[in-house]
Parts: C-alpha cells; structure tokens; sequence
C-alpha cells in the first residue's frame, strides 16, 4: 500500500511539471511571435513610408522641371526700348517666360495651370545732371529701380501635387534726356506800296523767341537674379482633400 500511494504521488507531480513547462514554451512562442508580428508591422509601415516618399519626390522634381521650362525657354532676360517722348514703356515678346511674368496660364503634364504673381519694389534712386540754362541747355534724369518679382503655380502629378516658386530680382534703368533752346522759329510776312513812282516793300517781321523742348527716353530692364524652389507632396492640393493618413513633403531649389 505504501508503495502504491508514492507511485501516485509522483506520477501527479510529473504532470504537474509538464503543465508548467507546457505553460512556458507557450509563453515564450508567444512573445516570439508577437515580436516577429511587431517587426511585420513596423516593414509594412516603413514601405508605406519609402513609397510615399517616393511619390513626393517624384512630384517634387516634376514641379521644379515645368517652373525652369517656363522661365528659361524663350525667355527674355533684357528688354530695351527707346522713345521720343517723355515717358517710354516695354514691350513684351512671344517667350515662355514672358508668359510666366504676365501671370498667364502654363501647361504642365498636359494640364493647363493659374499662375499667381506678386511685385514688390525693393528700392530705387534718382540722379539728375544739367547743363547751360533755362534758355538754351539740356537735363538727363536716371532713375534705377530694384524690384522682386514671385510667381506661384500648383500643378498636380500622379498621386500628389507640387508647389512651385519662381522669384526674381529685376533691375530697371530709366534715362530721360531733356533738351531745350529758344529762337526765333519764324516770321510774318509783310508786303505794301508807297511812293511816286510807287515802290513796294515787303518782308517779314520775326516771331517772338520760342522754346522748344526735346525728350529721348531709353528704359533698360534687365533680370539680375531667379531663385526656383519646388515643393512636392504626396497628397493631393490642398491636403484636406486627401484621403492619405500623412503628408510627406520634399523640397530643391536653385538660382541662376
């Protein structure tokens, strides 16, 4: 009898242990594979990420290669022009930078987008030199004046959208040449007979001294500096519109 009661003491044990053990190794596969599911998830979200990444890139080098086409190509860096008046203005040519600078609409992977464009003055000064006097002499007047020009443009590409800035520096020279002399410009004639025998006479009699006035302008605009930044984002514009979780954004610029 005694015999038999150990027996089964120990064989209650035993099973005992074999829970325990069963217990551990399932605690330990367990944590394996929660571990193994957390690095899964986290690859999956870093896919997500890199191809996302990819998409704003893209975008971004999108945007900045339409914003160099359309201020490069045809564009006119000096404009001239000379008048015979007090006032002159310039002209603008067929280039697509001019198009870009009169804020018209660019084409962009085949879809036509807005242009926005701002003009500040940055500064400007006057100079004046004269010679002779108030009869007879001449005057020239310079005027230089800086101004910042920004144009803004948001084409859509693929999945996203980018945002392109186009600045640039312009110098315009304004030279006005003042000149002036006072003469006679002309005469009344004049014609009568008097005398025996009669004797005609004629001639003419001057005009008061008049001043005339001359101008020549030339004006001279010249594009001293372009800065070109592109902003591209895997969302749609504006981001509110999109249905993606994150925004993503990349950025280049350059200056010429």
């Amino acid at each position: 009898m005694i015999l038999i009661t150990k027996n089964k003491k120990d064989k209650q044990a035993s099973r005992g242990f074999t829970i325990l053990y069963a217990i551990l190794i399932t605690t330990v596969v367990l944590s394996i594979g929660l571990s193994l599911l957390g690095v899964l998830i986290q690859q999956i979200s870093l896919s997500g990420v890199e191809r996302e990444s990819a998409v704003s890139s893209s975008v971004t080098d999108s945007g900045m290669e339409c914003a160099l086409f359309w201020d490069r190509v045809g564009a006119q860096n000096t404009r001239t022009n000379t008048c015979a008046a007090a006032t002159c203005s310039l002209s603008w040519g067929g280039g697509g930078g001019d198009s870009l600078r009169k804020g018209n609409p660019i084409a962009c992977d085949g879809q036509s987008v807005p242009v926005a464009g701002t003009n500040a003055t940055i500064s400007s000064n006057s100079q004046t030199v004269s010679t002779g006097d108030d009869a007879n002499g001449s005057r020239t007047d310079t005027t230089t004046v800086i101004t910042k020009e920004t144009y803004t443009f948001s084409p859509t590409f693929l999945d996203g959208c980018a945002k392109a800035l186009v600045e640039k520096t312009i110098q315009t020279v304004t030279v006005v040449t003042t000149t002036w002399d006072t003469a006679s410009r002309g005469c009344t004639p004049f014609s009568f007979t008097s005398g025996t025998p009669p004797v005609t006479v004629s001639g003419c009699t001057p005009w008061p001294p008049t001043k005339i006035t001359v101008y020549s302008t030339t004006i001279t605009e010249t594009v001293t500096n372009t800065g070109v930044q592109s902003r591209g984002y895997n969302t749609v514009c504006p981001p509110a519109a999109s249905a993606k979780p994150w925004r993503l954004e990349r950025g280049i610029q350059t200056s010429y």
